[in-house]
């Protein structure tokens, strides 16, 4: 297991790969966000949506909860087994007749 630290800039392009992830797996991903924790603040990392008319965050309809975990690091574990999990969903799926 990597103890190496990650950056806001590397969760936000995991987020990018969680999101190519969702559009393969027919799952819109618009107005996905992460929300950044502070482990000082107490604050988790959690992923929400962003609602287009209201601008207010709501759960991800296909989630169970929106905790990434406490810590950067946490949270980068929790985005790369999501990204892992939409792969091998997609890559199990039944292809559509074209």
């Amino acid at each position: 297991m990597s103890t190496a630290t990650i950056t806001r800039t590397e969760l936000d392009h995991r987020l990018t790969a969680l999101a190519d992830a969702m559009r393969a797996a027919g799952i819109d991903p618009t107005g996905l966000t992460i929300e950044h924790g502070s482990r000082a603040y107490g604050r988790a990392f959690r992923l929400y949506m962003r609602d287009s008319e209201t601008g207010g965050l709501r759960d991800v309809p296909t989630m169970r909860s929106s905790y990434l975990g406490v810590t950067k690091n946490e949270a980068d574990r929790a985005l790369r087994f999501l990204i892992d999990g939409l792969h091998l969903a997609t890559s199990l799926a039944p292809t559509r007749a074209q």
